[in-house]
């Protein structure tokens, strides 16, 4: 019993004690407001760092407690500081408004952070739609002749009426600034690509689906200009893509089951131009992103003629065609910015 009963008081006091210097540091934020007003801002710093390092202040109450710092630094001439602090106050919260009660230093400073995170992270989800570009090797393997004579082809090429469809695109982003206006961003994404074509050996539509792992990397410039105080961004750069799967079905509407992954190039890049707005809400920054990707390499492996001429005679449907890919990319972001 008096074992539990020391326990207890012991309890009591440790709930005392934090709720004391919980108290302490509140009357801590209060005494440098004080010794703001009244100009003695050398005391303010050892007021207040304690308090900000243990993590003893609400949320409202350590954005009042940098706002203080910030413009104890700025008129101290501590540049490198204020800045420092206010991402700090933007980092707890990105609307944060400066009224006028905060030196002009600290209100110009906060305008120019808020539109230049060190760091981006987040999701991206969204459509693209593919623009297929297929070099037939009708020409390749098949002479006018031999065409005519084997398979009764009289069209000029083996696939013809080509129309992709939309495609699901999604990606985590990663945005680091790298200058005042100039970001790297890279993440890891996956995209489908959908098409069909009428092919003149079969008589019939057929349709391909291909699945892709995407990495990006590009460079965003913020020029000087802003929406409503959003800023914009071009793009320009590389996007690297790894093939996951090249799938063929003989009828629309039946199961992709003719796969033909292992002839088709697996590392592919495309060069990317795009642009962006940085819409913040609250917290976040929605992102409305429209890219177009141009494909740089064809998507089927090289192989010699007299393999390719296999693939031709046993089903010229499934060939190795040389294909590339463009895409029209519309997706929106959800990040978070730290400063």
């Amino acid at each position: 019993m008096k074992l539990n009963s020391i326990k207890y008081l012991f309890s009591l006091l440790i709930i005392y004690s934090v709720n004391v210097y919980g108290q302490n540091c509140t009357e801590n934020l209060e005494t440098a407001g004080q010794y703001y007003d009244a100009g003695q801002l050398h005391l303010i710093y050892d007021v207040l760092n304690e308090c900000l390092l243990d993590g003893q202040l609400t949320r409202e109450e350590m954005i009042e407690a940098y706002r203080l710092l910030a413009n104890v630094s700025f008129n101290l001439d501590s540049t490198a500081r204020g800045i420092e602090y206010l991402g700090n106050i933007l980092n707890k919260s990105l609307s944060y408004h400066a009224d006028e009660s905060n030196v002009f230093k600290f209100r110009q400073s906060l305008s120019r952070l808020r539109d230049s995170p060190k760091l981006q992270f987040g999701l991206s989800m969204g459509m693209n739609k593919p623009v297929v570009k297929v070099d037939d090797i009708y020409d390749a393997i098949l002479d006018r002749e031999n065409a005519l004579t084997i398979y009764g082809l009289t069209e000029g090429k083996l696939l013809t009426n080509f129309e992709e469809y939309l495609g699901f695109y999604v990606s985590t982003v990663f945005v680091k600034r790298i200058l005042n206006s100039v970001d790297l961003e890279t993440g890891f994404g996956y995209q489908s690509t959908g098409f069909e074509y009428f092919d003149h050996f079969g008589n019939v539509t057929r349709e391909t689906r291909v699945e892709d792992f995407t990495i990006p990397l590009l460079i965003n410039y913020r020029p000087p200009v802003k929406i409503r105080g959003n800023t914009l961004a071009v793009q320009s750069g590389i996007n690297f893509s790894w093939l996951d799967s090249w799938r063929h079905s003989d009828r629309i509407g039946e199961k992709l089951s003719n796969n033909t992954t292992a002839i088709r190039s697996s590392l592919n890049y495309s060069w990317v131009v795009g642009a962006l707005i940085n819409w913040k809400v609250g917290n976040i920054v929605l992102r409305p992103n429209f890219q177009y990707w141009m494909g740089a390499t064809p998507r089927s492996e090289k192989i010699a003629d007299s393999e390719n001429a296999v693939f031709a005679y046993n089903d010229p449907s499934f060939i190795n065609y040389n294909a590339r890919f463009n895409y029209f990319i519309f997706s929106i972001g959800i990040l978070k910015q730290r400063f």
